[in-house]
């Protein structure tokens, strides 16, 4: 079937939320560390009351994982309200840093294609754990789960080129600890 193109911005604006964790729509996507009790493998997804323009925008995702090669790197969700596609922390990042890895970035190259396929808006969130930072490069894990979310945007904008005003980032915590 054809997706119209409202359909499909509306879609991807739905995997926006899902590729970055949060959001209104389908691409308006967000990048975000996987959780494992949040990942739900294909085989397990529940299509009741998803849209079918939805399930086809998230069957395209999936397969470009696939054909990528990096359906072992990334996690893929969905549900009514968009396409999630979460990668792991400890693959983009190192411990306590917003350095993207090399492995990171061979990745993020898979996904900035994937974006440049499409034209929503998509959100990025920066993820860390609760662990205090040990070395004080980042005095609150807020400011390194901000640093991670920028650290990707300018990557996918600055390496993939993927257009800078589609791309913002934000922190995915809603607590701000000052110490």
């Amino acid at each position: 079937s054809n997706v119209s193109g409202e359909k499909f911005n509306q879609a991807a604006h739905s995997l926006s939320n899902s590729l970055l964790g949060g959001g209104e729509g389908i691409m308006d996507g967000i990048i975000v560390p996987f959780e494992e009790d949040k990942a739900v493998p294909v085989r397990e997804l529940d299509t009741t009351g998803m849209d079918p323009e939805l399930i086809e925008i998230y069957n395209r995702v999936i397969l470009f994982i696939e054909e990528n090669g990096i359906a072992d790197k990334v996690q893929i969700s969905a549900d009514s309200n968009g396409v999630y596609v979460n990668i792991s922390d400890a693959i983009l990042f190192g411990k306590e840093s917003a350095s993207i890895s090399r492995e990171g970035r061979s990745i993020l190259k898979s996904v900035g294609k994937l974006l440049n396929q499409l034209s929503n808006s998509v959100v990025i969130e920066g993820h860390t754990d609760n662990i205090p930072n040990a070395y004080g490069q980042y005095a609150t894990n807020w400011e390194l789960s901000v640093s991670r979310a920028v650290s990707v945007l300018r990557h996918l904008s600055e390496n993939e080129h993927v257009i800078p005003t589609r791309l913002s980032a934000v922190d995915a915590t809603m607590e701000v600890e000052f110490a």
